[in-house]
């Protein structure tokens, strides 16, 4: 099992599959991100309009940060490669 940001989760899946390891999304949530102060709690590329979505609606969910949950499966033969 590997946690990954949704941000990050691209280069996550490419690695992977350069690996040759299978993988499969299992789960997903929403958090905010703990960096150390307030503003900072927002997912990393939070623009002004996510901040203006979140007081209007009265929820964080614009600001929170997707988690994604990847269940990872065997290294195929074919897929080691020898130097």
């Amino acid at each position: 099992m590997v946690f990954a940001t949704e941000e990050h989760s691209a280069d996550l899946k490419q690695d992977l599959r350069a690996l040759g390891v299978a993988y499969e999304r299992v789960k997903s949530y929403k958090t905010l991100n703990a960096r150390g102060k307030w503003v900072r709690y927002t997912r990393t590329r939070s623009r002004w309009d996510d901040w203006i979505l979140a007081l209007t609606s009265r929820s964080l969910e614009p600001l929170s940060l997707t988690i994604v949950l990847y269940a990872l499966g065997p290294r195929t033969k074919a897929s080691v490669q020898v130097p």
